[in-house]
């Protein structure tokens, strides 16, 4: 799945989409002005992140096309990643090894039984947290210095839709906007 991408110039939205739509816009901003600050979010995550945006638009389009990502990914994968299978290490206790032995499955089928199991149990909890921390890490970086801004995390944490949605009434509309939709798994609306 591709990631939707977020680039701010301040506080305005200046591109969204794929990574190769937002590195063609954002090029084409900086070729007309290259002294601006654009800031590019991974919108899932909401974490920061940096394209690399040297030569020309055509090396745009050859370094962000979906292929070249995968096949990049794939190159550096152990395991069977055609297959979807990552091969990573983890370390357990000797009497978890010693159980994992004693199922009637391998000990990466049992453990990815169990890692579903929790997911399907955990749903709802997860998408919660995850959507805290998209914001969190979004709002950190772009609305730091904003009024209101420590009070507004108190009540995203707290679950407290009306004074989150308080604090952030005041603050620019894209930013408030992009911040509602990072916080939507945290005050979905029925």
């Amino acid at each position: 799945m591709n990631d939707n991408y977020i680039a701010f110039e301040g506080s305005t939205v200046v591109a969204q989409g794929t990574p190769l739509e937002v590195a063609l816009k954002i090029k084409k901003h900086i070729i007309k002005n290259d002294s601006i600050t654009i800031l590019i979010f991974n919108g899932r995550t909401g974490k920061q992140i940096d394209l690399n945006l040297s030569g020309t638009l055509s090396d745009l389009k050859k370094r962000f096309t979906p292929k070249n990502e995968k096949e990049e990914n794939d190159r550096h994968k152990v395991g069977r990643p055609k297959l979807g299978v990552i091969s990573k290490e983890i370390s357990l206790l000797p009497r978890h090894w010693e159980w994992l032995a004693s199922q009637p499955t391998s000990a990466s089928v049992t453990l990815r039984r169990l890692v579903e199991e929790a997911q399907k149990r955990n749903k709802d909890v997860d998408a919660i947290r995850l959507s805290q921390d998209a914001t969190y890490c979004f709002m950190s970086t772009i609305a730091g210095d904003l009024i209101g801004y420590e009070e507004a995390l108190r009540a995203l944490y707290a679950r407290e839709e009306k004074t989150f949605n308080n604090y952030l009434a005041t603050w620019p509309k894209d930013i408030r906007e992009q911040i509602k939709k990072f916080a939507s798994g945290v005050f979905p609306h029925k």
